[in-house]
């Protein structure tokens, strides 16, 4: 769907424009998203959500600390509390703010999890329709049927009354697509099952995908992929690298040659029939009869001529092109050439910022803008691509820092690591490959004492000492919780997991009291910060109590 408004992205903000170029918002949001139903969901500088129509008018003021896209009319939103509910497009609360999660409506209900973080499913009044009994997150309604969990983590089933139909014993499980769902066993094989439950193909297979015009993608023990019916019999042998599904009686697959790509168009009876293609911008790269690489539209007729050695999908108007030499460049849709093949290689497309890493001859790099011209010159061992107005890159010392978009040094090059910040901070190994942390100005706020350190997360950081042993400092550098464990994991919801000297795992609150003692198997987190526990081939769930923390199965 065409839209009046399109997203902007200049110096390290969001704003609208509309058909004409003309500023309608300007870019002063921290974030923005495309339009769903009319509407779009926006991020003020106070990372406060709210909602745009498509004249870029504000119809929904940003005051939530987090929203949905609209669907079937209601979008939920996260209030101070954290709490999840759902309000329409005037901005009206419809279903309070009282979930610790809620994803969008499909078919008329939204899953929720409670405070013991069990799922179920909400009308649009409100009204609990299915209990809050079910592990996991985000589950929806698609053709009267949605995807369950139990407590052992396997995947089933439920109807709109709640009722299970498929029981819940499968490691993994797709959708229905022709009646058929992919399911994985206890051995990692893939199989499919009907409606009702039954196998109707065994599970043997290392891959499998959804059944389209009568056949799906599976793979074999070599990796290899080819197709099945509806009965289970292979009708196309596994062959091919990627086997994607069939439209029209067409199916693109890929073989690998010469260590390049090669893609195919293969009828139902797996006979090539012609060069598979990869649309972008309505156009595609092809090879010619000389070799070379062109452009065909829609109609598969060539539109820009085979002049290329290599050819790229278009990212916007433009497209990456390798000349006989062996070097890079841009075409528009016109096949015009409007960046010179000068380069050695080229980054992975223009960020935000209208740049591109590119290599030259030197195997050095720097950064050009969409006119080709050179923001950044080439002198850096290594770089990344610009995000948020910053690049980190590397000299020939194999030291990183990180630039700005003129090209200066906002973080001087010291690091053996590459920066990233967390919480403010960032954590940095220096050249005796000790680590410390960072500030945002590259000052040093914590020293490079430590073997090795994890980023910041609810103001503690994982650190290990000399002795391999791990604990937690907080933003002053000093030690909050001792190093005394063997691993460690970073907390979240105010609780961490760690493991003893003997191998068994616990867990401990941001004190560093042990609130789960160690005596599983294994310990980590799953979505949403809930924390489960082994004990061989069980599974446990750590849930917080007006107590404390108990752990259940």
């Amino acid at each position: 769907m065409n839209h009046k408004l399109q997203k902007i992205y200049r110096d390290s903000k969001y704003g609208f424009i509309d058909e004409m170029g003309n500023i309608i918002i300007p870019c002063q949001l921290s974030r923005a998203e495309d339009f769903s139903e009319g509407m779009a969901r926006i991020v003020d500088q106070n990372k406060k959500h709210g909602f745009i129509d498509e004249t870029g008018k504000i119809v929904i003021p940003c005051q939530w600390n987090e929203a949905g896209d609209f669907s079937e009319g209601l979008a939920f939103v996260v209030d101070e509390n954290k709490k999840y509910g759902f309000i329409d497009k005037t901005g009206k609360i419809v279903i309070p703010c009282q979930w610790s999660w809620a994803s969008h409506f499909s078919e008329g209900l939204a899953s929720v999890n409670d405070e013991n973080f069990k799922l179920g499913f909400i009308d649009k009044t409100g009204k609990i329709v299915i209990p809050c009994q079910w592990s996991g997150s985000s589950a929806c309604f698609s053709g009267g049927l949605a995807e369950i969990v139990d407590k052992n983590w396997k995947h089933g089933f439920i109807d709109k009354t709640g009722k299970v139909v498929i029981p819940c014993l499968w490691k993994e499980i797709g959708v229905f697509s022709e009646g058929l769902a992919r399911v994985l066993d206890e051995n990692n094989r893939f199989g499919y099952i009907d409606k009702t439950g039954q196998i109707i193909i065994p599970c043997q297979w290392n891959r499998a995908g959804d059944f389209s015009e009568g056949l799906a993608g599976v793979g074999d023990e070599n990796d290899k992929e080819g197709y099945i019916d509806r009965s289970g019999k292979v009708v196309i042998p596994c062959q091919w690298y990627i086997a994607e599904q069939f439209h029209n009686g067409v199916a693109i697959v890929m073989k690998l040659t010469d260590h390049r790509k090669v893609f195919y168009d293969i009828n139902k009876n797996g006979e090539i029939i012609g060069r598979g293609y990869q649309f972008s911008e309505g156009l595609a790269p092809a090879t010619g009869n000389n070799g070379k690489y062109g452009y065909i539209d829609s109609t598969k007729q060539f539109v820009i001529p085979c002049l290329w050695k290599d050819a790229k999908q278009f990212n916007g108007d433009l497209a990456e092109v390798q000349n006989d030499d062996g070097k890079w460049g841009f075409i528009d849709k016109t096949g015009k050439i409007v960046i010179p093949c000068q380069w050695k290689s080229l980054g992975w497309g223009f960020s935000m910022e209208g740049f591109i890493e590119v290599q030259d001859d030197n195997d050095k790099w720097g950064f050009i803008d969409k006119t080709g011209k050179v923001v950044i010159p080439c002198q850096w061992k290594a770089v990344e691509s610009f995000y948020q107005g910053e690049a980190r890159v590397q000299d020939d010392n194999d030291n990183w820092g990180i630039i700005d978009k003129s090209g200066r040094k906002v973080i001087q090059n010291r690091w053996k690591n590459s920066i990233y910040y967390h919480e403010g901070l960032a954590d940095v190994q220096d050249e005796n490959d000790r680590w410390g942390f960072i500030d945002e100005t590259g000052d040093i706020v914590i020293p490079c004492q430590w073997k090795n350190a994890w980023p910041f997360s609810i103001g503690l950081a994982p650190v290990q000492d000399d002795n391999g042993k791990w604990g937690f400092i907080d933003k002053t550098g000093k030690v909050a919780i001792p190093c005394q464990w063997k691993n460690i994991y970073s907390f979240q919801e105010g609780i961490a997991p760690v493991q003893d000297d003997n191998n068994k795992w616990g867990v401990i609150d941001m004190t560093g009291k042990i609130v789960i003692p160690c005596q599983w198997s294994y310990a980590d987190f799953y979505q949403q910060g809930e924390l489960f526990l082994e004990d061989g081939d069980d599974l446990y769930f750590v849930e917080k109590t007006e107590n404390g923390y108990e752990v259940t199965k």
